[in-house]
Order: C-alpha cells, then sequence, then structure tokens
C-alpha cells in the first residue's frame, strides 16, 4: 500500500532536495515591506519544499521493496521538512505578511504529516500488522492527498492578494474549480497532465514514438479581450529549473489529434472574446525531466506576456476570501 501511495506522490509532482535549502530562521526579510517580505518567503521556502520533495523522489525509487531503508528514508526528510516548518515559524514578517507566512506554514506541515502516515505504513507491513490498521492509515493518507491542492491555493492565494493586490485567478470547468492564471487578459487553468514513454496515436502510420517521453497538458483556456486571438502550440513551453525551454511537438500533436478525432485543439485555432475552451500541449522531454520543478508557459494569444504555472492541475474544494 506504501508503494502506491508513494507512487501517488511521483504521478502528483513528478509530471510539476534540503538539498537546497531549509530556509534561514529568526532572520528579517524585506524590511517591513509585505510585498517585498511575501516575494522573499516565496522564493525561500516554495523552492526547499519542492528541492527537498524531488530528492525524496529520486531516493525513493532506489528502495524496492519493504524494508528498515525506507523507513529509515522517510523518517529522515520528514526531519527535513520539520526543519523547514519550524523556520518558516521563525521568519520575523510584519504584520501585514503574517497570513501568508502561516498558509506556507501549513502547506510544510502536510508534508510532515504525509511523511508521518508513510513511516507508519512502512512500521504496520514489517511488524504484520492487521488489514484493518493498514486501511486506517491509507484513509488518513487519502485525506492528507485531498487537502494538499487546497493549501496550496491558499499559499497562492495570499501571495496574489499582498503581491498583485487582488486574490488568485479561480475557474470554474464542468463543476470543479482550479487555480488558474492570467497571461494579456487570458485565463488559463491546467486541467489534466500525464506522460506517456511509448507511442501515441491510434492511427499505426500517424503513431508517433517520443525521443524521451511525451508529456500531455490539457489546459482549458478563455478569452477576456475585445478582439479574437490565435491559439497556437509555439506559445507554449516547459521550462526546468534550470531555465531550459522545451517546445511542442508537432508530430506527437498530430499523432493524438488523430486518435481524439481532432478534437485535441493546439495548432492555430481561433479563440473569439468572451469564449472559452479546452486544449491540448504535447512535449517531447527527456525522460529524466522532474515534473516538480517544472514549469509550464504560457502565452494568451501569439503576441500575450508569458505566464509560468505549476506543471499540474490544482483542483480547489473551497473558496475563502
Amino acid at each position: 500500500m506504501l508503494k502506491k501511495m508513494l507512487a501517488i506522490i511521483l504521478c502528483a509532482f513528478c509530471l510539476a532536495g534540503c538539498g537546497g535549502g531549509s530556509g534561514g530562521g529568526n532572520s528579517s526579510v524585506g524590511g517591513g515591506d509585505p510585498k517585498k517580505e511575501v516575494q522573499a518567503l516565496c522564493d525561500q521556502y516554495i523552492k526547499a519544499i519542492e528541492q527537498t520533495t524531488l530528492e525524496f523522489s529520486d531516493e525513493q525509487q532506489k528502495v524496492e521493496d519493504w524494508s528498515q531503508e525506507l523507513q529509515q528514508l522517510i523518517i529522515k526528510y520528514k526531519a527535513k521538512y520539520e526543519t523547514i516548518t519550524e523556520n518558516i515559524e521563525q521568519e520575523k514578517v510584519s504584520k501585514g505578511a503574517e497570513v501568508y507566512k502561516s498558509a506556507l506554514k501549513a502547506y510544510s506541515l502536510y508534508w510532515v504529516n504525509l511523511f508521518d502516515i508513510c513511516e507508519k505504513q512502512v512500521a504496520y507491513e514489517l511488524e504484520n500488522k492487521s488489514e484493518q490498521e493498514k486501511k486506517d492509515i491509507a484513509e488518513k493518507a487519502t485525506q492528507l492527498f485531498n487537502r494538499q491542492n487546497q493549501l496550496l491555493y491558499e499559499v497562492e492565494n495570499e501571495y496574489s492578494k499582498i503581491v498583485k493586490g487582488k486574490p488568485a485567478l479561480v475557474m470554474g470547468i464542468e463543476g470543479v474549480n482550479y487555480l488558474a492564471f492570467s497571461s494579456s487578459k487570458v485565463d488559463i487553468a491546467i486541467t489534466k497532465v500525464r506522460k506517456e514513454e511509448g507511442a501515441i496515436g491510434s492511427n499505426p502510420f500517424l503513431q508517433q514514438e517520443p525521443m524521451g517521453k511525451f508529456v500531455i497538458v490539457e489546459v482549458y483556456m478563455k478569452n477576456n479581450q475585445k478582439d479574437a486571438i490565435t491559439v497556437d502550440a509555439n506559445s507554449f513551453k516547459l521550462v526546468d529549473s534550470e531555465g531550459r525551454e522545451y517546445s511542442s511537438s508537432p508530430e506527437g500533436h498530430m499523432a493524438l489529434a488523430v486518435e481524439q478525432d481532432s478534437k485535441a485543439k493546439g495548432m492555430l485555432t481561433r479563440l473569439n472574446p468572451n469564449m472559452g475552451t479546452s486544449f491540448t500541449f504535447v512535449f517531447d522531454v527527456p525522460k529524466e525531466l522532474p515534473g516538480l520543478t517544472t514549469k509550464f508557459e504560457a502565452k494568451g494569444g501569439m503576441t500575450g506576456k508569458p505566464t509560468l504555472m505549476p506543471l499540474r492541475p490544482i483542483k480547489i474544494e473551497t473558496v475563502k476570501d
């Protein structure tokens, strides 16, 4: 069961170690300016959280069975997250940045709780605990996973309210709320991300094999401009932690479009004002490209200003403002 749980972690965040930092405690950030403080906290701790999770993912893949080694690995990374959480708590911020710091602390503490559940799961397997005890732990893990998106939204929401002067953008798509981003008055939300290491396309003559792996990103876009825009796959990229850019794959998109009976919009599609629809973009990237620290760069039309988004859908259960 833990392998399934840890696989969920990898699938959820490795499509998007402390390695790089638990953050420096007891320091004043931004000199009393809430906007600068929040920007500094975001840059310092979000990177530390993502890098630590990525490092754990790399280490966990080396452990193939239920073992004391795996249990110790989980304990190690739980301790790293506890350190990050403690340092967030110790940061001196002005009153205007307190709510953001609280949201950031809650997001980091989520990982502490998750590793605690994973540690118990391993112990239960090693000690041959009852199936009911294992089921109870798995249910608690599911509750944590369901809470993650909401916590991440709260971090983004507080950041946006202080730094941008407005709440985070939320789009309701087919009855589900998604965290969205805006580029030149075009709202964009990722609704699905999946990877394919084999060929895509149902037509044997048009199937396409990746050089590395395919990352397929489905987004919903709404045009709030006064004029129609042209949505083209070349306006969208993946950007890794070192700033390397990965363009879309025309061959991969064509193979997918044939498979989906041309429903995979994304190649020179016109979108009129006050209208929204779904688009699919295909990227051929190295197999080792991690999703956690990779971003999705999107432009609202061919001349839009680029915006960077986490490479995963962020569903929000409740919106609080």
